[in-house]
């Protein structure tokens, strides 16, 4: 079935924030933006309109709709653009020869009747697919909001964009919709960084939407109660911000 952005978008966002939520009681769960992708894959995979195995285009063989480093082509017809993530429609996905798109071969030369030979074959990457999608670029600012930070939120915002002129210039610019997903290891809100400018010309728009997350863990200690211990959660600092104090709640039961 075609992928629905107004149904399935919300659902996405939902994994989005339980990541989160995961992240904050285990800060140690993501260290690299590799994490990041790995986590969010997975999430993904498990959600109840992506999870199903579907056929494709080739005879007999089954797809999944979540998948990692899918090449786009760029304004050449080269597969030069490269999203984080890409969710497809597994009935528009190609694997074999025989079922991929027909393409002119200019070497072929002419037939003994006059006509350019055609031949069906796939890109360099060995499939193929069409139908809806939904891109995923990461980021995982591992320093806080840094202009270095800045300087890679806008590139993958300009490829995102870039994506979108290519499928405007094709006909199919409804087809797409696009998440950009920043995770900060630091507390900091958007608004107290140098992304607040950013966030606010850009945050959302008719075909995607920049989602910001921050860390602050869930600590647990214990508190006694008659002799037993019992754990209780706080929303605690991190311990990489330097000069803050944790702010903890023991209580005692009499």
């Amino acid at each position: 079935m075609p992928l629905d952005f107004k149904t399935l978008t919300p659902q996405i966002e939902r994994v989005i924030n339980g990541l989160q939520w995961e992240y904050n009681r285990a800060p140690a769960l993501i260290l690299t933006e590799d994490d990041l992708k790995c986590r969010l894959h997975m999430k993904l995979d498990r959600l109840v309109a992506l999870r199903r195995r579907m056929p494709t285009r080739d005879v007999h063989i089954l797809g999944s709709a979540v998948h990692a480093e899918l090449s786009w082509y760029d304004e050449h017809r080269r597969l030069r653009i490269r999203p984080d993530l890409t969710i497809t429609e597994p009935e528009g996905l190609c694997i074999l020869p025989s079922y991929a798109t027909p393409m002119l071969d200019p070497f072929a030369g002419a037939s003994s009747f006059g006509i350019s030979r055609s031949q069906q074959r796939l890109p360099s990457k060995q499939y193929e697919f069409d139908g809806n999608a939904i891109t995923f670029e990461l980021k995982f600012a591992r320093e806080g909001i840094t202009k270095a930070m800045i300087r890679l939120i806008r590139q993958d915002f300009a490829k995102m964009q870039r994506l979108f002129d290519i499928m405007d210039g094709r006909g199919q610019g409804d087809s797409l919709f696009s998440f950009l997903v920043i995770f900060n290891k630091l507390p900091q809100e958007w608004q107290d960084t140098p992304l607040d400018k950013f966030m606010l010309k850009h945050g959302t728009g008719p075909r995607h939407k920049i989602l910001y997350k921050r860390c602050i863990p869930y600590r647990s200690l214990p508190c006694s109660t008659s002799g037993a211990y019992r754990r209780r959660l706080f929303i605690g600092r991190p311990p990489y911000t330097h000069g803050l104090q944790t702010m903890t709640e023991i209580c005692r039961y009499s």
